[in-house]
């Protein structure tokens, strides 16, 4: 059988890039007798390791050959490729984010040959986070499938409890985060909420302010807490497992005034934990507010936030928040740290 390889090298000594920048390099393809070739390429990609299952995805990709009748004998094909503007890189507990050069060929009947060498794009170039592309809400509902099976639980937990029915209204507002500040609401009137910032860095304040007109003395406090979850989804279905750590938590509490406004400011820590998200890893940035109302269920409220670079902000300036959202929907609300 005939044998095919594929050598990988990169021209220059640099194995850090930045956006912008052009990786170039080499394929030297050897072949011990004639080979038909399908398709040869090279891609720079991102790879996630760690708790979870592996998330793979195309930076760059150079089309080497569509389809060519390779004769026994070594022939060297160049290439380049465009540095985008992310992910980069990132080292984290459960989750780390790598890049590599990959060169394959699809050869028919045979195993495709392949080789890669590994490359660096750290996180300091200008860049742009899959997060900071999201709008910004107040708050997420899950998915269809999360909220239908969170309802049938509560519904079946009261059916088969005696007097189950009556507690009804407090295993929704536990267990399904609309329901849970629809009733705050039925104490405290409308309640709105804002902040200032959908994409920040490092060191950068962010302001946000609570509106309840009629709320009087009912809310006790109103606490602010920026938070960094990075989360790794390991198998799936039945065996599915998730970890999740909090590597940052900043909280503060909202100054009151006299109509019924809260005010306060955070400042985002120093870190190198950027927003990233993918299938079954993420790295994931949000503000949750949350007003404690005196003998009743709390009020809270979720905002999604891009936490890039500074180098990424010097290129493409911080975007505001849009508009706040009257009836926010959130999750339910994790205080204190996890380790």
């Amino acid at each position: 059988m005939a044998s095919c390889t594929l050598k990988l090298r990169l021209l220059g000594d640099a194995e850090s890039f930045a956006p912008g920048e052009t990786i170039r390099g080499e394929v030297v393809v050897t072949t011990s007798s004639a080979v038909r070739c399908e398709g040869l390429r090279v891609r720079l990609i991102w790879r996630t390791s760690g708790k979870g299952n592996v998330d793979e995805g195309v930076c760059a990709e150079d089309p080497l050959e569509a389809n060519a009748a390779w004769e026994a004998g070594e022939r060297v094909y160049p290439f380049s490729l465009h540095v985008p503007e992310g992910p980069p890189a990132y080292e984290g507990e459960l989750l780390q984010v790598s890049h590599l050069v990959v060169a394959s060929a699809d050869i028919p009947w045979a195993f495709d040959p392949k080789d890669e060498r590994a490359v660096s794009l750290p996180g300091d170039g200008r860049w742009r986070s899959a997060a900071g592309n999201r709008p910004m809400v107040a708050g997420s509902q899950g998915s269809s499938v999360e909220i239908a099976r969170k309802v049938l639980l509560g519904v079946l937990i009261c059916v088969f409890v005696p007097f189950g029915l009556l507690f009804l209204p407090l295993v929704l507002a536990v267990m399904f985060p609309p329901t849970r500040n629809w009733l705050a609401r039925q104490r405290l009137g409308e309640v709105s909420a804002g902040m200032d910032l959908q994409r920040g860095s490092p060191g950068q304040p962010l302001s946000v302010w609570v509106r309840a007109p009629r709320a009087g003395s009912l809310i006790r406090v109103v606490e602010a807490t920026l938070r960094c979850d990075e989360v790794a989804i390991a198998g799936t279905g039945k065996h599915k497992t998730t970890h999740s750590r909090i590597p940052h938590q900043v909280v503060t509490t909202l100054a009151r005034e006299t109509d019924g406004t809260y005010h306060g400011a955070l400042v985002i820590p120093p870190t190198t934990a950027w927003s990233f998200e993918s299938n079954f890893n993420r790295v994931e940035w949000s503000l949750v507010v949350q007003g404690r109302v005196a003998g009743w269920v709390d009020w809270i409220v979720r905002f999604p936030i891009s936490v890039d670079p500074p180098s990424a902000l010097a290129a493409a300036p911080p975007r505001l928040a849009a508009a706040p959202v009257v009836e926010p929907i959130a999750p339910a609300p994790i205080v204190e740290p996890i380790a």
